[in-house]
């Protein structure tokens, strides 16, 4: 064959390539699934410690009796979008196992159909395995990240590949190495439910809040700092743009002048195909959550000491790392940090020489300085993703993974001069900066689509003046 001949071709936006997709039974038999294939959704989310899905399966020649399949059988797949070189940052390539069998329908006499539902190796592996161990002893803390790659290494790790056992999934660690430092004892606790422990009581060496989330996108697991995810990449560069572009209008792709670090695709890649907005604001929710303010009335039961921590979602705005820099809660709501109050009660499990959880306890700084705070600084600014929540189509592309920083060119809606420049086409507060935080892949004979959910947790301008005097914001 000559080289030409080898050459591939996008001839459509989402054209994407199947390099492997096998069935591996009990019994070790590999069974090339290709052709059973109907539709392969993959499902990705920074709120899922691990990758989900399920594959529709035409059947004719009874497989799941004469295999058999009975769950529990290995799925390993290989994505590729057309024209990307085979890298691991490029593609999708992971072995799963199968935990369901759903939706089975007998189409005739000789065909049937029905849902393998399955997910990541780990998460089937974490059911089976409880761990009792301490971690840390008096006198001799731990930093949060050391413990958790220590559980990832010795509990959760698997083989990216069943039938390769080479590589394993990467594990990165944001914002290292972590100021907070803890000791604890995991009595029977899954090792992921010992990630999510630590997430908690996690902060790191650059951000405050709180925000660690430990999660698995198509690439890698991660824990990291929300905060420091969006940093990083404002820092070095946005991963992509993508543009809704009503028909008759006409926006320059990558008209902004931004840095984009993603495989340079046809424009057609990055065209928006279908955008819903299930959420732009709730004020209510923003007050009864504790987003717009909320306080921590915390009690030390070792020092007997007291302590207050409040937080006001606008006045404390600019101490948190945000998608864009203007205030998106609207200037002059009603706000009182005593409207949601949380109770902590500290060293009621913990050793004495702990040295309280208090940040300027009696016996001296606490060891961990996120403990007296954290769930207050997490509390706000998670919240803070529930508002501009965009839910939008596109085309496929298999180098994508939650928690990339992306650009939203949003319309701007009504009657625009006939010279009309880039800032006269585009929504001055909804276009910006997004965050990925969940993607559903969908590939089946035709092409690869997905559906993404981006959030802004900070707009372009603030709506209103920074300071807006509101009374219940001078308590904090």
């Amino acid at each position: 064959m000559s080289e030409a001949e080898t050459v591939e071709n996008i001839l459509k936006p989402g054209d994407v390539s199947c390099d492997e997709l096998f069935l591996t039974t009990n019994d070790l038999t590999e069974y090339d699934f290709t052709s059973y294939m109907v539709e392969f959704n993959l499902y990705e989310d920074l709120f899922s410690p691990t990758l989900t899905g399920e594959i529709l399966v035409t059947d004719a020649v009874n497989a799941i009796t004469k295999w058999p399949i009975r769950g529990g059988e290995i799925l390993t797949v290989k994505f590729r979008t057309k024209t990307l070189q085979d890298h691991p940052n490029n593609i999708i390539e992971k072995s799963f196992q199968i935990y369901a069998i759903e939706k089975r329908i007998l189409n005739n006499d000789r065909e049937q159909f029905y849902t393998l539902k399955f997910t990541s190796i780990e998460a089937i592996s974490d059911q089976a395995r409880s761990i009792t161990q301490a971690f840390g002893a008096p006198g001799m803390l731990r930093s949060t990240h050391e413990i958790a790659e220590q559980i990832y290494l010795d509990h959760i790790q698997e083989f990216r590949r069943i039938d390769r056992k080479r590589n394993t999934t990467p594990f990165i660690i944001g914002d290292t190495p972590h100021t907070s430092k803890i000791q604890y004892t995991s009595n029977f606790w899954t090792p992921f439910q010992n990630m999510q422990f630590i997430s908690r009581k996690c902060q790191g060496a650059e951000f405050i809040g709180s925000d660690y989330l430990f999660f698995e996108t198509n690439k890698s697991f991660y824990l990291t700092s929300l905060q420091n995810l969006i940093k990083k990449q404002i820092d070095v560069g946005l991963w992509e743009e993508f543009s809704y572009t009503p028909p008759g209008m006409d926006v320059p792709t990558r008209g902004g002048g931004e840095t984009f670090l993603a495989n340079e695709l046809p424009a057609s890649f990055s065209k928006i195909e279908a955008i819903s907005v299930p959420r732009t604001i709730d004020i209510l929710d923003g007050q009864d959550s504790g987003y717009y303010s909320a306080s921590t009335r915390a009690f030390d039961l070792f020092t007997k000491e007291q302590a207050e921590v409040t937080l006001d979602g606008r006045d404390q705005f600019s101490s948190f790392v945000h998608t864009d820099t203007g205030i998106p809660i609207p200037a002059g709501i009603q706000r009182n940090p005593y409207s949601f109050v949380n109770i902590k009660y500290l060293n009621q499990v913990m050793f004495t020489g702990m040295q309280g959880g208090l940040v300027d306890g009696k016996y001296g700084a606490a060891a961990n300085p996120a403990l007296l705070a954290n769930n207050l600084f997490r509390q706000v600014y998670f919240s803070s993703f529930n508002d501009n929540k965009f839910e939008i189509d596109l085309p496929g592309r298999t180098d994508i993974e939650a928690g990339k920083l992306v650009k939203l060119v949003y319309p701007n809606a009504g009657d625009k001069p006939t010279d009309a420049t880039y800032d006269d086409l585009i929504d001055p507060l909804l276009t910006g900066n997004y965050l990925i935080t969940a993607i559903k892949h969908k590939i089946d004979s035709a092409r690869h689509t997905m559906k993404v959910e981006i959030v802004k947790n900070g707009l372009a301008k603030s709506l209103g003046e920074a300071d807006d005097n509101v009374v219940g914001a001078q308590l904090a």
